[in-house]
């Protein structure tokens, strides 16, 4: 099936309003009869098909006899022989199945019949398939002078995303932030893009991510660690650097480092000077409480240097005494107690 980003190609020379007329044509007839069809040749079809036993082709075929078009369809999934799985995949279609009339859609477009599929699109949209809705609220779009469209567009995308489809969530978030097909509701966009987020959907993780992460660091951190996880390679580099600017620690800078790195392998142009920039995690402060401290104290008393009391209590003696080992030993002078000044104070205990 095709991503439901792709837009559905209307034949021009066949108006909408006929299509959608042909469409809703095209599944009354099945509806009525596809409620007989849910019995015991039915229900052995859906279980046996999900265990993969071979009767579920005999249950199935009894349970489309009857009506059912799911077991249609289910027969046409099953099936290798192009021909026969077209004419399951009909057969599941005049039973009013509308997923089927999508992928049977996706055949005649194939063949070059769009005008057939197009009816099929549309009749697959009105039986309540998300994909084909999404298309078709798409296709309408396109049309950006028609106030009409825009309006049709933006409730067939509501009513879409209110069924819990993240793609539909998304893509009315825009029109709802935009004002397109309509008024400009600024609420209903932040609610249908935080659905579309945690509904796994990585665009919109990644656009709250950027917009959350200017409010308050953590939360824009957690929503692009979900994009950057799932590949969305702008997430990892606006991650590296909200990680950069917001955590001064060792951890954050070694995870800036890693997601900038991730972005310079996926070929991202921004990442090489972002990896640059972040510095060495070495470097960066850990986070120390009065036992480091102390320790660090007794380290620096122990070679020479004046800290003070071993107190853990990091005052003005125990900054010098630092930036006097870190001259010494060559690093950068900051005074502060980095996993590269842990190091060397190791060695240098060791050593002497």
């Amino acid at each position: 099936m095709q991503t439901i980003m792709t837009l559905i190609r209307i034949d021009r020379r066949a108006p909408a309003a006929a299509c959608l007329l042909l469409g809703v044509a095209l599944m009354a007839g099945g509806q009525a009869r596809a409620q007989e069809g849910f019995g015991e040749n039915a229900l052995k079809c859906y279980q046996q098909s999900a265990r993969g036993d071979d009767a579920a082709a005999e249950s199935c075929a009894r349970a489309a006899e009857a009506g059912d078009g799911h077991a249609a369809f289910l027969l046409a999934l099953a099936e290798t022989d192009a021909e026969r799985r077209v004419g399951w995949l009909q057969r599941a279609v005049g039973l009013g199945h509308a997923r089927a009339a999508a992928v049977l859609a996706e055949v005649r477009r194939r063949e070059g019949d769009n005008q057939r599929a197009n009816e099929l699109e549309l009749a697959a949209a009105r039986g309540g398939f998300g994909p084909s809705r999404i298309r078709l609220a798409q296709a309408l779009r396109r049309d950006r002078d028609n106030a009409q469209s825009l309006a049709r567009a933006r409730n067939i995308l509501l009513a879409a995303a209110a069924a819990g489809y993240p793609d539909a969530q998304y893509l009315v978030a825009g029109m709802l932030k935009s004002g397109e097909g309509g008024d400009v509701d600024d609420a209903g966009a932040a609610a249908w893009m935080l659905e579309a987020a945690s509904s796994g959907h990585v665009q919109a993780q990644f656009e709250l991510g950027v917009v959350r992460g200017q409010q308050n660091a953590a939360a824009g951190i957690r929503w692009l660690t979900k994009a950057a996880r799932a590949g969305h390679v702008g997430a990892m580099v606006q991650l590296a650097r909200l990680l950069n600017e917001s955590r001064g620690d060792r951890g954050g800078k070694q995870l800036a480092r890693y997601w900038a790195n991730r972005a310079v392998l996926f070929g991202h142009p921004q990442a090489p000077a972002l990896f640059a920039a972040i510095g060495d995690p070495a470097q960066a402060p850990v986070a120390a409480g009065p036992n480091l401290i102390a320790r660090v104290q007794q380290a620096l008393t122990d070679l020479g240097y004046d800290p003070g009391p071993v107190d853990g209590l990091r005052g003005g003696r125990t900054r010098s005494a630092i930036e006097a080992f870190q001259q010494s030993r060559q690093l950068t002078v900051t005074g502060e107690i980095t996993g590269e000044l842990l190091a060397q104070l190791q060695q240098a205990v060791r050593s002497r």
